[in-house]
């Protein structure tokens, strides 16, 4: 998945539209994909269930993945997690 892609999804997840308004500008991209602090807190207000798949993805337990993963990992983790991931 490209970076675009991801943020999409995980814009979507966060409960924002990802949408390309009349004059081709586009709405709410979000570098979550770059960013700790939007990452981290779209995973901790997943239910505990995702939360516990994310930490699956990432091999580590959450507080570790939260020092030790990258915000792109994490992105991925979470993607995976939730079911959207694809090649």
């Amino acid at each position: 998945m490209t970076n675009e892609e991801k943020n999409k999804v995980l814009a979507e997840l966060d409960g924002f539209e990802w949408f390309t308004d009349a004059l081709g500008y586009r709405i709410h991209a979000k570098p979550y994909t770059e960013s700790y602090d939007l990452i981290i807190p779209l995973i901790q207000k997943q239910p505990s269930h995702i939360k516990a798949w994310t930490e699956k993805e990432l091999g580590l337990e959450y507080w570790v993945a939260a020092v030790m993963a990258t915000p792109s990992q994490l992105c991925d983790a979470l993607i995976k997690a939730v079911g959207k991931w694809k090649e």
